[in-house]
């Protein structure tokens, strides 16, 4: 007798059965773990599903007249998967905002699928005002209406030491004054130097003509020449520079989106004011806005302008264009920074030439850096309120982080963002400030947590975090990172346990259940192939429990919102996708034998089978699909009889639910229907409700489907029924033999574990109906087959093909050569 075989593959855990040998007093037949009511143990970790997979270099095979090679069909890609789930989708909020009070209205509308997201900052929040600060308020923004020459001039900045009590008209006193300020005289640029004088009067033909009266086209040409000159030289001394400004700020009036891009630009390569630098960092905010100014912003340059401007917060950078000609320049105040970085959020929300541009120009890189700079200054904020002051800069970081945030969940769209993130430490950053702002994350007014901190604020910056984890989860790599901070998943399961504990209502804004949808899909994410994080999930105190009964909840909304109409609330299909990613986790989560046990003894799977008959496969296939695989998983432990079995009532209404699943288009589907009922059909009612409804005979034509995991599991799902007399009708025919061994003479050692299940299939029908199910010639041609088979395993040979392109070379080939070697001699016994 064979010993079992187990290996451990990327977290797999692959069994392979025993061979028994006939002997005169008992008839014992050979099925995929060697054990003939065990079907469950092949190919996939003890018969179960590991959702979420990546679906890495699989090699596919050909099963006679079908290629493989030809061009996959656009509806069969987008089909309902367990191996590549879908994703949770976020639509795109109608306005760019910097602050929305209510955060987002609904995280997955579909009647917001043309709007963009929003972020938590208000330009006029009183939080930039200190007490002791005499400043005005920010006005909004109106081009073309107030004079926004006269704005530039006499806005104060709020939350920051003003340059000047009041305001002043004239530019050239204005400058004077703010560069006689100490804190702006370091950087101040000698006047008069040679180079200055030179690009001065390279530029001095176009400054002349800079006036509102000067035809708009000719204001268009002249002012790219100087934004181009001043881009790619050391910069002017404060004397031509202020001369410069004048000129500039009187355009400001005009309404062409490309002018005042260009001179809201221009002011930051000619001053170190901050009243100045606020306003235009405003203005580029107030023109990102707009998403037909998208590629605008990609055509003038100003992606590398706005990357430069973000990361002198941390650093004192050099020119942001030419580094030769560089000059220091002051740490920017929050409120620029936090404009520069909305702008740069908006401008890359759905524009993907401006995500690449800011990927190629390190961008991950550098906002990596200012997301540091940012935990620093909140650090220093905390001892600032110790020792007495009111903190309130606290407020400032939080909004800057948001909107950092909000530029990492754009760019992590992009598959090619995931290098960048993992080798910048950005996403160690990420998990870093989850865990310090996520226990503010307060549902309940009785938290024990308590902050002064705007909620909207933290509940948008955890929101943005879980985003971008949830797009980045995706990656091995990544999951490896998230691995290393416990802490990170400790929070994760403390936000879904005050969900549970303050479960929401039709009154919850449904950013909640965006919220939970997210975080379960990371938790799918990390569940899939890792062990330890299954183990490390059981060992938070109640998180099993938390999360059936999150699916409990779930399940009675869902039931809730399908059968009445609600005008608010969540919708049908967001409380469906929540649910098809916790019932992914519960899969994932039963893999583990310590685990699986567990939730199968919970009286609430028996949720499960009743999704199977209340939900359409046409119209909710994901969750079907994802409902198939946590049944087949947790049928592993059926015969387990010490366990208590939640499912033992539902297993043959389960297998009737099974049958229109066996005849879907969607191959993946077929696979795991036909895996739960190699499960399944260990049990005697469970074959006679399949003879009854003859899928037992289904079984034999879905030996021809061109899927070979399809193939694989049908030969399981044979091996338990050809000992079974009511099913020897199709066992008792050579018709049954011929199929077999036309699959196995076109699979050879292409596929070694379907060969090796296949001569299974015909050692268990040849054992038992006996040898006369082939004749001599047949016989003969199939010893000869197996002899150079054989040899070829032997001599390492062949493909020896599982899930995602593992291979687990030595057993299967083992287990093949073991089996063929005890069919070719019962065939030569005959």
């Amino acid at each position: 007798m064979k010993q079992w075989y187990q290996r451990r593959v990327r977290g797999r855990v692959i069994k392979q059965g025993r061979v028994f040998i006939h002997s005169s007093e008992t008839t014992t037949v050979l099925n995929p773990q060697g054990t003939l009511t065990n079907p469950r143990k092949h190919k996939k970790k003890k018969g179960k599903i590991i959702m979420g997979s990546q679906n890495k270099g699989k090699i596919k095979m050909s099963l006679g007249e079908i290629d493989p090679e030809q061009t996959t069909n656009i509806v069969a890609e987008a089909r309902a998967s367990l191996k590549n789930p879908s994703r949770p989708f976020t639509p795109m909020t109608n306005e760019r905002h910097l602050n929305n009070s209510s955060l987002i209205s609904s995280i997955t509308s579909e009647s917001e699928i043309l709007s963009r997201p929003s972020t938590a900052y208000s330009i006029s929040t009183q939080s930039f005002i200190e007490p002791d600060k005499k400043a005005k308020r920010l006005d909004p923004l109106t081009v073309g209406r107030r004079s926004t020459s006269e704005k530039l001039l006499s806005i104060s900045n709020p939350g920051e030491t003003s340059t000047q009590q009041q305001p002043i008209r004239n530019i050239q006193s204005y400058s004077n004054n703010a560069n006689n300020n100490n804190n702006n005289t370091d950087y101040d640029v000698t006047d008069n130097t040679d180079s200055s004088n030179d690009l001065w009067l390279k530029i001095k033909q176009y400054a002349d003509v800079l006036d509102p009266s000067t035809p708009l086209q000719l204001l268009l040409d002249n002012t790219k020449e100087i934004w181009s000159a001043l881009r790619t030289s050391a910069p002017l001394s404060s004397k031509y520079s202020n001369i410069l400004q004048n000129k500039i700020i009187s355009l400001m009036d005009l309404d062409n989106p490309t002018l005042l891009l260009r001179i809201s630009c221009t002011l930051f390569l000619l001053t170190f004011d901050t009243h100045t630098l606020l306003t235009s960092s405003k203005l580029l905010y107030k023109l990102s806005k707009n998403d037909k100014n998208d590629s605008l912003f990609q055509s003038e340059g100003v992606l590398p302008f706005l990357l430069h401007f973000l990361s002198i917060s941390h650093t004192h950078y050099n020119h942001p264009f030419n580094a030769q000609n560089s000059t220091p320049h002051p740490p920017l105040p929050h409120g620029v920074l936090v404009h520069l970085a909305g702008s740069l959020k908006n401008i890359t929300t759905s524009d993907e030439p401006n995500q690449k541009i800011v990927l190629k120009s390190k961008g991950i890189e550098l906002l990596a850096h200012l997301l540091l700079y940012a935990k620093k200054e909140r650090a220093s904020d905390a001892k600032s309120k110790d020792e007495g002051d009111d903190g309130k800069k606290d407020s400032r970081v939080l909004q800057l982080m948001v909107q950092v945030t909000g530029i990492f969940r754009n760019l992590s769209m992009r598959a090619s963002s995931k290098d960048s993130f993992i080798s910048s430490g950005a996403l160690n950053s990420l998990c870093t400030v989850f865990a310090k702002y996520s226990p503010l994350h307060m549902l309940s007014p009785h938290s024990p947590h308590s902050t002064t901190l705007p909620q909207n604020y933290i509940s948008e910056l955890i929101l943005n975090i879980v985003r971008i984890v949830s797009k980045l989860s995706v990656f091995n790599e990544v999951c490896e990172v998230i691995n290393s901070h416990p802490l990170f998943l400790e929070c994760l399961l403390t936000i879904l346990k005050d969900v549970l504990e303050n479960f929401p209502s039709n009154s919850t804004p449904t950013h909640i259940h965006g919220l939970v949808l997210r975080i379960c899909f990371i938790l799918g994410n990390l569940t899939g192939e890792n062990e330890d994080m299954r183990l490390r999930i059981a060992k938070f105190d109640g998180a099993i429990d938390l999360i059936v009964q999150l699916f409990v909840k779930y399940h009675a909304v869902d039931e809730a919102v399908s059968t009445t109409h609600i005008e608010v609330g969540p919708s049908p299909t967001e409380i469906e996708q929540v649910l098809v990613k916790l019932i992914r986790l519960i899969a994932n989560l039963s893999i583990t034998s310590t685990i699986g046990p567990i939730l199968l003894s919970s009286p609430s799977m028996s949720l499960l089978p009743s999704l199977l008959t209340s939900k359409s496969l046409i119209a909710s296939e994901e969750l079907v699909l994802n409902v198939v695989g946590a049944i087949t998983n947790l049928s592993f432990y059926f015969q387990e009889e010490e366990i208590q079995n939640s499912l033992s009532d539902s297993q043959v209404s389960i297998c009737i639910s099974l049958l229109p699943i066996l005849l879907h288009d969607n191959s993946e589907a077929v696979v795991e229907a036909v895996r739960a009922l190699a499960n399944l059909s260990r049990h005697s009612d469970v074959r006679a409700k399949m003879e009854e409804k003859r899928l037992d005979h289904l079984m034999l034509v879905l030996l021809g489907h061109p899927s070979q995991d399809v193939v694989f599991n049908v030969c399981g799902v044979l091996m338990n029924l050809s000992p079974d007399s009511r099913h020897s009708k199709i066992f008792a025919t050579p018709a049954t033999c011929e199929k077999i061994l036309s699959i196995l003479y076109q699979t050879s050692i292409e596929n070694i574990p379907l060969s090796c299940l296949l001569c299974r299939c015909l050692y268990n029908i040849l054992l038992i109906y006996g040898q006369n199910m082939l004749d001599e010639n047949q016989s003969e041609k199939l010893c000869k087959f197996l002899d150079k088979v054989v040899v070829r395993v032997e001599n390492n040979e062949g493909n020896v093909v599982l899930e995602n392109g593992d291979l687990i070379v030595e057993d299967w080939r083992a287990s093949f050569v073991q089996v063929a070697i005890k069919l070719i001699e019962i065939l030569d016994t005959e």
